[in-house]
């Protein structure tokens, strides 16, 4: 996700989903208001569909944020890797 910062240099925000720990389709939500300034970002796991855990179940969600300038589809994919641990 890419946005002006409060500065008005350009800036990006990297979310990685774990595939081992996390929901198998995950949606983003964010909010982008210029006005107030606000900006938030963050997984919606359950805006698809309902997770139901029986009682003592639990679920674990795993994410890395990186908080990025300028990149590339090079660099990103190459973060990604390295979170995964390859």
């Amino acid at each position: 996700m890419g946005f002006s910062s409060l500065t008005g240099e350009r800036v990006g925000i990297g979310m990685f989903q774990h595939p081992e720990y996390t929901t198998s389709s995950t949606r983003w939500y964010y909010v982008n208001d210029a006005k107030i300034p606000f900006f938030y970002y963050s997984p919606a796991s359950i805006y698809d569909k309902n997770i139901k855990l029986l009682k003592g179940e639990s679920l674990t969600l795993k994410y890395r944020v990186w908080i990025l300038g300028q990149t590339s589809e090079k660099l990103l994919e190459s973060k990604y890797r390295q979170y995964l641990g390859n």
